[in-house]
C-alpha cells in the first residue's frame, strides 16, 4: 500500500496545483536542498491530499548517519591515527564556535539570518490574525461608535505587533558589527518587505484613524495565512471541509487580484495622505513624506512591482483626458513622477 500510495504521490500534478504554488510561493527553501523540498512536498501532501500518507516513505534517511558508517568502514587500520587528527580538528572548531559565540553575546547583536516561529509563536501569530479579522468586522458595524472605535483602535496595535513579529521571523535581527556596513544589507531587504510596509500602514493609522481604508491591504494580507494556518490544524473538521476549504481555494487562485486590489489601495491611501496635509498641517506633511518614501520602495521592491506598475498605468490612463485640456497641470505632475520613479536606493 506504501508503494501505491508514493507512486501516487510521485505523480501528483504539482505544477498544476494552485493550492502547493501558493504554499511554495510562501515557503524559503534554499538553493540545493533539495532533501527539505521533498519534505515540504510531503507534509503538504499529507496535510491537503492524503491524511494517511507517512511523510517518512519519501524523505531520505539523515546524510549524517550514511557518512558515519561510510566512515567507519573505510578507515579500517588507520583508525587511530583518523582518529587523532578528527579530535585535533574538532577541538579547533569547538574553540572557534566558543570564541564567535562569545563575542556575538558580548556585542549583544543577531546576524541578520531568518528564524523560525516556534509551535507557541506560530499559534500566537494566528490569533493575532484573527483577532484582525473579528476587529476589523466590528470597527465596521453601526450600532455602536465607541465599541467601532476601541475595535479599530485594536485593531491597529494587534497589526503593529504582527507585522513587527513577522519581519522579525524572515529577517531576524541586524547584525551591527561592523557599523554601521554590517547592517545596510539588512535595513534594505527590510524596507523592502511587505511585511515592514504593513507594519508601517498599522503605525499610520494609529496616528491618522480617518485613513480606515488602509485596513484593507492588512486584511488582504492575513486572510490567506490565516485560512492556511487553520486549515493546517483542523482540516479533518466537517466545517473546514464545508467552508474553511472552499474559502481558502478561492483566496488561492485569486491571489493575483489580491496583489493588484491591494497595490491600488496602498495607492488610494497615498492620495488620502496629501488632504490629510490641509487637515494636520506640518504633523500630516511629515506623515504622508513618510509614507510616499514607502510607496516608492513598493514601486521599486520585486515582489509589488508589477502590480504598482499595472496601478500606476492604469491611473494614467484614466487622467489622460484632463491632462491633456491642462498642460501646465501635465507639467506640474511630470516633475512628481520624475520624483517617484527615481530608483535612487530602493532597486534591488
Amino acid at each position: 500500500m506504501s508503494d501505491a500510495k508514493v507512486a501516487a504521490f510521485r505523480a501528483f500534478d504539482w505544477e498544476g496545483d494552485e493550492g502547493w504554488r501558493a504554499h511554495r510561493a510562501n515557503t524559503e527553501i534554499p538553493p540545493g536542498k533539495e532533501a527539505l523540498e521533498v519534505k515540504v512536498k510531503a507534509k503538504w501532501y499529507k496535510r491537503q491530499v492524503d491524511p494517511e500518507f507517512d511523510v517518512d516513505w519519501v524523505v531520505p534517511p539523515p546524510a549524517a548517519a550514511t557518512a558515519s558508517a561510510t566512515a567507519s568502514a573505510a578507515a579500517g587500520a588507520a583508525r587511530s591515527a583518523a582518529e587523532g587528527v578528527t579530535r585535533a580538528a574538532q577541538s579547533a572548531a569547538a574553540a572557534a564556535r566558543s570564541a564567535a559565540a562569545s563575542a556575538a553575546g558580548r556585542a549583544g547583536v543577531g546576524a541578520g539570518a531568518s528564524a523560525r516561529a516556534s509551535p507557541t509563536g506560530e499559534l500566537v501569530l494566528l490569533c493575532a490574525h484573527v483577532a484582525m479579522l473579528v476587529t476589523a468586522v466590528l470597527s465596521l458595524q453601526p450600532l455602536s461608535r465607541f465599541l467601532a472605535w476601541q475595535a479599530y483602535f485594536m485593531f491597529c496595535r494587534t497589526a503593529v505587533v504582527a507585522s513587527g513579529y513577522k519581519v522579525y521571523l524572515r529577517h531576524g535581527l541586524p547584525p551591527l558589527r561592523p557599523f554601521p556596513a554590517a547592517a545596510a544589507p539588512w535595513l534594505q531587504a527590510v524596507a523592502q518587505s511587505p511585511e515592514f510596509f504593513h507594519f508601517l500602514v498599522a503605525t499610520l493609522l494609529l496616528q491618522v484613524p480617518q485613513l480606515w481604508v488602509g485596513m484593507a491591504p492588512l486584511l488582504l494580507a492575513v486572510a490567506p495565512p490565516t485560512l492556511t494556518a487553520l486549515g493546517s490544524r483542523f482540516g479533518g473538521h466537517p466545517l473546514w471541509a464545508r467552508y474553511g476549504r472552499p474559502a481558502k481555494d478561492f483566496l488561492d487562485r485569486a491571489q493575483p487580484a489580491i496583489q493588484q486590489a491591494s497595490a491600488n489601495l496602498e495607492i488610494t491611501m497615498g492620495f488620502q495622505f496629501i488632504f490629510v496635509v490641509f487637515s494636520m498641517g506640518i504633523r500630516g506633511g511629515m506623515l504622508a513624506y513618510v509614507y510616499w518614501q514607502n510607496l516608492r520602495v513598493r514601486y521599486w521592491a520585486p515582489q509589488s512591482r508589477p502590480y504598482h506598475v499595472q496601478a500606476w498605468a492604469a491611473l494614467n490612463a484614466k487622467a489622460q483626458p484632463l491632462l491633456t485640456m491642462l498642460p501646465s497641470l501635465q507639467r506640474s505632475l511630470d516633475y512628481a513622477v520624475r520624483w517617484f520613479q527615481a530608483p535612487g536606493q530602493h532597486r534591488a
